[in-house]
């Protein structure tokens, strides 16, 4: 039966190549090429293939959104792209060479007059030409790395239609036009495909790249370029051999270059953005609530269809806003604080006690019997804070919980800062006092147990999260072997990250839950554990971070030793750039088509630190122009500061049904100073 089909698809496949190439080849000269008989020449392999290509860009996006983790595809693109890089400039020189010893005209009068001549019995470009066919297969494996790393930013109908209509493009010319007018075509598309993979190899080891701006420039000249030769090849009637690339793989480029080129933000966007700062005023901070709220949605469903009970903690730090923290509680998010301020404001706002966490570090009792008397889950730093509980309530809470510090030395993975976890960190009980703080809880009163753990921020890595769990089950192990309790819940932490640079993917939390539901099943089962402990989280960043941006204009343009832009928002509005070289893009609504420039955004702060882009490369911009700084949504207005008497900017919430509600007011000097007292005799 299989052989029978084979047969079949041979026989039509071979009819097609027959009547396609003769469409394409009236003279019908491509049957003397003797490379008819190369591998992939024939139509039934190169259709085979452009299937089987659709197939696993389909399967394998299904099966890698699963739930299947990414695969680390680091090791093969760093062999890879240098073969890339060799191959393209191969390409170029040898197109190059070959077009000054065989074109008709010196290749430097080439785009004047087009239309060589070809010998189908004995090609010179040949050799060149399929090499060049066989390039675009060992192109497909970016889609490879895309779908195996789930890269999804990146996997869009405009790649995969390139990669099928280029592939299609080069077959037909391979079989058909492999002479004369493609010198032109492999120099470019050799050339800037060499300085594309050279951007990725260099990019995998530093984002600091200067010309990275300049690379959609130079893909737009290569697309006008040769979409002027072919229509100049079409002008000057050129023969019959190029009827597709005439029909077909102009249109093919063109659709290119007008998906590549930038496009001004639509009128509406602008003039709404406009009347945003002309009511509110800037330094302006925005906020999306159904983004907000679809991506609760989004991380409550994906991990309760692992864990039911699933709890997530808003770490109320990342954005302590009333109305952000109502919203989130009305999607079914608890409340994980570290302050009175927190625990006062969420009690305000009809948070139960039971769906709040209060984790602080070297707590004061005052803290502490706060905490206490409103009956929150209290996750204790150190042991020592077991005694301060009894000293100022007499007895522990009937449910405690320890942070553990396992020794291991994390950083934020966005900043290369910020150490959450190991020697050097502050934070946490270590391992070899964790059974001693259980114990002085369990003496003083306690008797309901949870854990937790949080080494990382901004992590996109999900093997992290596998760790995390790892570690909390031998610790619980060991804990019920030296104290015999029961764990009630296991926290393990916040973190989740976000893609701050716009390349940059998005966490797949499906698949972290998906993962995480098997790690607790092996571990239950290795240590004989028979109560699944309640898994928790207490994301901030990844709530609210992408949803929210600072909106600022541009009020003088300084050029002295770099080109500075300074703006009427800085590190009172947004800490994190000049405190610890955190990233945040820009945009400039209405200049994205200016000339590129390497530019500074600074603030008016009297402080050398009060930087938002450092040598960052941004359109020409004018004064008056707005800035938007994007993902502020988190640890922005929230680490504001009031030095230099900088008034901090109001909060505006934009409304899922196309409104904005004002959610906090701008300061003002009279609630700048309204708290001082002047001595009576001053």
């Amino acid at each position: 039966m299989g052989s029978v089909l084979l047969d079949s698809y041979k026989q039509w496949a071979d009819g097609m190549d027959v009547m396609i190439l003769d469409w394409i080849d009236p003279t019908l000269g491509y049957r003397q090429s003797p490379m008819q008989d190369y591998f992939l020449a024939d139509f039934s392999t190169a259709f085979a293939f452009c299937v089987g290509y659709l197939v696993f860009v389909v399967v394998g996006t299904l099966v890698m959104k699963s739930g299947m983790p990414a695969l680390n595809t680091a090791p093969l693109q760093f062999i890879y792209n240098p073969i890339q890089i060799v191959l393209c400039s191969y390409m170029t020189v040898e197109a190059i060479l070959q077009a000054r010893r065989n074109a008709r005209t010196p290749f430097r009068e080439y785009s004047i007059t087009p239309c060589n001549d070809f010998n189908h019995t004995n090609p010179v470009m040949g050799n060149l030409v399929y090499i060049f066919y066989l390039s675009k297969v060992l192109d497909f494996c970016d889609t490879f790395f895309i779908v195996m790393g789930k890269k999804w930013k990146q996997l869009s109908v405009l790649h995969v239609y390139h990669h099928i209509t280029v592939f299609i493009c080069l077959w037909s010319n391979f079989r058909t036009s492999y002479d004369g007018d493609l010198y032109m075509t492999i120099v470019l598309n050799g050339a800037v495909h060499a300085i594309m993979y050279m951007y990725y190899f260099v990019s995998s080891h530093t984002r600091n790249i200067w010309w990275k701006p300049y690379l959609t420039m130079v893909q737009m000249i290569q697309f006008i370029l040769m979409n002027m030769q072919g229509y100049l090849m079409v002008s000057r009637s050129c023969p019959e051999t190029f009827r597709l690339d005439e029909l077909v793989h102009r249109p093919h480029l063109t659709s290119h270059f007008l998906q590549t080129m930038p496009l001004p933000l639509p009128t509406s966007a602008l003039q709404h953005l406009d009347k945003l700062t002309e009511k509110y005023g800037t330094p302006l901070q925005l906020y999306d609530e159904k983004m907000i709220r679809d991506n609760a949605r989004h991380l409550l469903a994906a991990f309760r269809t692992y864990f039911p009970d699933f709890q997530q903690f808003y770490a109320v730090k990342a954005l302590p806003n009333p109305a952000i923290i109502k919203l989130l509680h009305q999607e079914g998010c608890g409340m994980d604080c570290s302050s009175s301020a927190e625990l006062h404001i969420v009690k305000e706002l009809g948070v139960p006690s039971d769906q709040v966490v209060f984790t602080s570090n070297f707590t004061a009792q005052k803290d502490l019997a706060m905490a206490f008397d409103q009956g929150v889950i209290i996750n204790l730093d150190d042991m020592s804070l077991v005694d301060s509980l009894v000293a100022v309530r007499n007895k522990s809470p009937n449910l405690i919980s320890f942070r553990l510090n396992p020794g291991l030395g994390r950083t934020d993975s966005e900043t290369k800062s910020n150490v959450l976890g190991g020697p050097d960190a502050k934070f946490g009980v270590p391992p070899f006092q964790i059974v001693e703080a259980y114990r002085r809880a369990k003496h003083a009163g306690a008797k309901r147990f949870g854990i937790h753990m949080m080494t990382g921020s901004c992590v996109m890595n999900q093997d992290y999260w596998r760790e995390t769990v790892t570690v909390l089950f031998s610790t619980i192990v060991l804990l019920k072997k030296e104290l015999g309790i029961e764990f009630e819940f296991m926290n393990i932490g916040g973190g989740l990250g976000i893609p701050y640079h716009k390349e940059d993917d998005t966490v797949d939390i499906k698949a972290i839950a998906k993962m995480l539901r098997e790690v607790f099943d092996v571990a239950m089962e290795k240590h004989g554990l028979k109560k699944l402990p309640r898994l928790c989280m207490e994301n901030g960043r990844f709530m609210t971070g992408p949803f929210g941006w600072l909106v600022t204009r541009c009020e003088a343009i300084k050029e002295t030793y770099g080109r500075y832009y300074g703006v009427d928002a800085c590190m009172a509005h947004l800490m994190r750039p000049g405190m610890y070289g955190a990233y945040h893009e820009i945009s400039i609504p209405g200049r994205e088509n200016e000339e590129v420039l390497s530019s500074h955004v600074v603030g008016t702060l009297c402080e050398n630190n009060d930087w938002f882009a450092k040598d960052r490369p941004l359109p020409k911009a004018r004064v008056g122009d707005l800035f938007v700084i994007h993902d502020t949504g988190a640890h922005s207005h929230s680490m504001g500061f009031q030095y230099n008497g900088k008034l901090r900017a109001p909060e505006v919430l934009l409304r899922a049904n196309g409104s904005e509600s004002l959610i906090r007011e701008r300061e003002t000097y009279e609630s700048l100073y309204g708290n001082c007292v002047m001595p009576a005799d001053l």
